[in-house]
């Protein structure tokens, strides 16, 4: 399912952990290497589903889980089932707000000490986690341009 690729890209994200899709009733997700039969964890084969399976009509919804360590957990809701606009290009982003977390940065609670960590110059481990970031990170950050571009780009 290409749904990954574009929500990595989306994010910035690099495809470095575990995710899945997750419906009411079903798990769709990669197969780990061995687990040809899914014996490791009950889940499908999401190579083989298309985004109308996990959310057939309009105001359906799922989940998206990524990095089980870290558990980031994006509740999806499409709005409107219509047909492609012609001279659209798709994938598309049309909207969006705030910066992605950092990768690995330890789910909520670790993003929530990054965030007071920017917050309060006085923060016992600003220094190590600015440096960590790349020397700046603006949570509030949204470039709608970029985003597009990038999820275009997934594969």
């Amino acid at each position: 399912m290409k749904l990954h690729a574009i929500l990595q890209e989306a994010f910035g994200w690099t495809n470095s952990h575990l995710h899945q899709f997750e419906t009411r009733s079903k798990i769709y997700g990669p197969r780990l290497p061995g687990d040809e039969l899914g014996f490791f964890r009950p889940i499908l084969d999401e190579r083989k589903y298309l985004l109308s399976d996990l959310a057939p009509a309009a105001r359906a919804s799922f989940s998206y889980v990524y990095d089980m360590g870290d558990n980031w957990v994006h509740r999806i809701r499409v709005k409107k089932v219509q047909p492609a606009q012609a001279r659209m290009r798709y994938p598309a982003c049309t909207a969006g707000a705030r910066a992605a977390p950092p990768e690995d940065c330890g789910g909520v609670p670790g993003y929530d000490n990054l965030l007071e960590a920017l917050r309060n110059p006085g923060h016992e481990g600003r220094e190590e986690l600015l440096e960590w970031v790349g020397g700046s990170y603006d949570p509030e950050a949204f470039d709608l341009e970029a985003t597009d571009k990038a999820i275009r780009a997934a594969r």
